[in-house]
């Protein structure tokens, strides 16, 4: 995850050298208050003829964070961290189902769940939260329903690591 805020500062890193140009492309759906699914492809002779790595595609959901949206990936992050264990975040990163659009997502937990997603794909998505649970690993998944197709992104939020020192003199001072 990358966030770029509206003077276009990057906080965390996605791709070397692309910074500029996610930057532009996150901008712009800044200004649009959208969402953005692009592609990166090097192996194009206009991303060859820029001196770019020719053995590189990315493919990124840019979504605008509005501050007051409890739905927002921000929040959601939030809320799922808050609950101190392990989660799944699921995302939706391509839909033709008109209820499910790009961008849609939740976290999921073994015993529960915060979840916009209609209650026809949830027993779906539930299934695959689970299994990442279990798994440790995130994952890219595909589904085919009466209604249409989707795909969702699942990864894994793990709880931040809370530490407790105790102790004083020389022992406790290099902590």
């Amino acid at each position: 995850r990358m966030l770029i805020d509206e003077d276009g500062q990057c906080h965390g890193l996605l791709a070397i050298g692309l910074e500029r140009v996610i930057t532009e492309q996150a901008l712009q759906v800044l200004s649009d208050r959208g969402i953005l699914d692009w592609t990166y492809d090097s192996r194009s002779d206009s991303a060859w003829e820029a001196g770019q790595d020719r053995n590189c595609m990315l493919r990124i959901l840019f979504e605008y964070q509005a501050p007051e949206d409890a739905t927002s990936t921000m929040a959601v992050l939030e809320q799922a961290l808050s609950l101190d264990t392990v989660t799944v975040l699921a995302t939706v990163t391509e839909s033709d189902i008109e209820a499910l659009p790009p961008g849609t997502l939740g976290w999921i937990v073994a015993d529960g769940c915060r979840t916009p997603f209609p209650e026809q794909y949830l027993r779906e998505i539930r299934n695959s939260s689970i299994a990442i649970l279990r798994s440790g690993k995130a994952a890219l998944e595909a589904f085919l329903t009466d209604h249409g197709a989707f795909n969702a992104f699942f990864e894994l939020i793990r709880p931040p690591l809370h530490l407790l020192i105790a102790g004083s003199g020389a022992d406790a001072i290099a902590l």
